[in-house]
């Protein structure tokens, strides 16, 4: 039986930087990672944007989810460290409103965004002349982007060159009543003092859990735009994005309740084709995208992570759930599930995100 300290099921983005978090407090880790087609960041722009829309700003939820986006730059700065690679970052995001009711709504949200600025139509245009005619926007300077294949490919050699991980290509079946051992697909088994479960849209599959979690499926999809537009940040509205990833420009997102089917569809095409049409000044009517991609977000009933031990099972602790905001959160839940299975305060108050608010 394969022995570790600690045993991550699971290796997409949750997976692996709870991984990377635990070596890094000394720990050994074996990692059961079973590459799931569908996998969330596979079509996943990226997007560090907590200041967009109206979710919570303050509270519990809303300081968890500012303080994830401003762990990125030093989370990037140690995966550099570690492999000399640097992973792209775009640094800024539009909200822009279309019309006057909306920009209404945008400035009566800007007391709880200290860090937002009010832009009018004409300075909204002048920061991104790329962009049509808008009522204004706020511009959210500490939100933005992260390059998501770059932080994969970053994060996969972090993996192999750390002599405390050890990757098991498995999937795993089932967890024992003590929560310290998982039986795999190859026969064999896997055991820890701690066991984490980071599987994503998949966890559902997993058997012999303390409870059932409500994490289902939702298809997400985005489509690369197949010429350059000149974008400096993120742009929000018309129910979509836009993010400048090199010299190309990602269009997102669409949100359908289609089970584990992951492949991309031509009415997710067409929403997206109608979103960067809304948004960009001189977009094509017939102009094609030159790729698309879709990926299964783990979603749960209200949008936040599954995070932290269970309630009857201290030793299995759940990285899952993390619904549309996993390379958001990713970094800073690593952290605080290492500080956790160390007996250390995680500095948040993470009862917010236990799996005990379903019931069961």
């Amino acid at each position: 039986m394969k022995t570790a300290d600690v045993l991550v099921v699971g290796g997409g983005l949750a997976g692996i930087s709870t991984a990377l978090a635990c070596a890094r407090r000394g720990r050994t880790v074996s990692l059961v990672d079973s590459d799931q087609r569908g996998a969330a960041s596979r079509a996943s722009a990226g997007v560090l944007g907590p200041s967009i829309g109206r979710g919570p700003k303050g509270g519990r939820v809303g300081r968890f989810m500012f303080a994830a986006r401003d762990r990125f730059p030093a989370f990037l700065a140690g995966l550099r460290e570690a492999t000399g690679s640097d992973v792209p970052m775009v640094h800024g995001a539009l909200e822009l409103a279309l019309n006057e009711t909306h920009f209404a709504e945008l400035r009566a949200r800007v007391t709880a965004l200290p860090d937002a600025e009010v832009l009018g139509a004409s300075d909204v245009g002048a920061l991104e002349p790329a962009l049509a005619a808008v009522a204004g926007a706020l511009h959210h300077p500490r939100d933005g982007a992260v390059d998501v294949r770059a932080l994969r490919a970053a994060l996969d050699q972090a993996i192999r060159l750390n002599p405390r991980i050890t990757v098991i290509r498995a999937g795993a079946t089932s967890v024992n009543a003590a929560g310290s051992e998982v039986s795999l697909t190859d026969g064999t088994r896997a055991a820890a003092s701690h066991v984490v479960i980071a599987c994503g849209a998949w966890v559902s599959e997993l058997r012999g859990l303390p409870r059932s979690l409500p994490v289902r499926p939702v298809k997400g999809e985005v489509a690369v735009a197949a010429d350059h537009v000149p974008l400096r940040q993120v742009v929000f509205g018309a129910g979509g994005y836009l993010v400048p990833r090199g010299s190309k420009l990602l269009v997102g997102a669409t949100s359908e309740e289609a089970g584990f089917s992951p492949d991309p569809s031509a009415a997710a095409a067409a929403v997206l084709a109608t979103t960067v049409r809304t948004l960009l000044r001189d977009w094509p009517a017939d102009a094609a995208f030159a790729g698309q991609e879709a990926g299964l977000r783990p979603m749960t009933p209200d949008g936040y992570p599954i995070l932290g031990p269970d309630p009857e099972v201290p030793t299995l602790l759940y990285a899952c759930g993390y619904s549309r905001n996993g390379v958001l959160v990713s970094p800073l839940a690593a952290d605080c599930l290492a500080a956790m299975i160390d007996g250390d305060d995680p500095g948040f108050d993470l009862s917010v995100f236990t799996a005990a608010r379903f019931g069961g």
